[in-house]
C-alpha cells in the first residue's frame, strides 16, 4: 500500500496530468477527447448497422442505468420491459 501513502497523488490520474488512466494509454486530454468521440461514433454506427437482439428503445442503448440515481418512472418502465 506504499503507493497510497502520498495523499496528494490521485491513483486514477496519470502522474502530472488531469487525465484519467485509460486503456489506450493516451495522456493528452485533447487527444483522449478526440479518441473517445471517434470511438463513440464508431460504436454508434456499428449498433445502427447491427442492432442488439431484443426489443430495446433507442434511449435504452444511449444511457447507463445507475440504481443510485434511478428515476422511479424509468425504474417502473424497465421492470415492465423485463416482465415481457
Amino acid at each position: 500500500m506504499a503507493e497510497y501513502q502520498d495523499e496528494s497523488r490521485d491513483p486514477y490520474l496519470y502522474e502530472g496530468t488531469d487525465v484519467l488512466n485509460n486503456i489506450p494509454g493516451i495522456r493528452d486530454a485533447g487527444k483522449l477527447q478526440a479518441f473517445e468521440t471517434a470511438a463513440s461514433i464508431a460504436r454508434d454506427m456499428e449498433l445502427a448497422m447491427s442492432p442488439l437482439p431484443g426489443q430495446f428503445a433507442r434511449f435504452q442503448t444511449n444511457r447507463t442505468f445507475s440504481p443510485g440515481r434511478a428515476d422511479p418512472a424509468r425504474s417502473a418502465h424497465f421492470k415492465n420491459l423485463a416482465a415481457r
